[in-house]
Parts: structure tokens; sequence; C-alpha cells
């Protein structure tokens, strides 16, 4: 098996929102969510590495 490179990725995305009623707004809270995004290749070719200095 040949040498599997990969880039993860993590972003997180904040919102903040309160619920309203047809008389009345409720109190407003946050929510976070975490994003994550992996790319895979079995092998080198046409894959850019981010740390190359060429």
């Amino acid at each position: 098996m040949g040498k599997i490179y990969s880039y993860r990725l993590k972003f997180y995305l904040n919102a903040t929102h309160a619920m309203r009623w047809s008389d009345q707004i409720g109190e407003e809270h946050p929510h976070t969510w975490e994003i994550i995004c992996q790319v895979m290749k079995k092998e080198q070719n046409h894959f850019i590495r981010f740390n190359d200095n060429e």
C-alpha cells in the first residue's frame, strides 16, 4: 500500500439568534458549528503541497 496524502481543514461558524412569538421575543443565545473537511489522495501526483517551497 502506498502513502496516503491528506489535508484536514477545520472551521467554526458562530451565530446568535432569539426566538420570536407573536407577542414576545425569547432570550438571545449563541450557537457554534464545527465544520471539518478532509481531502485524501493515495498518490502525490497533482496534489498541491502547502508546505512546498518550490
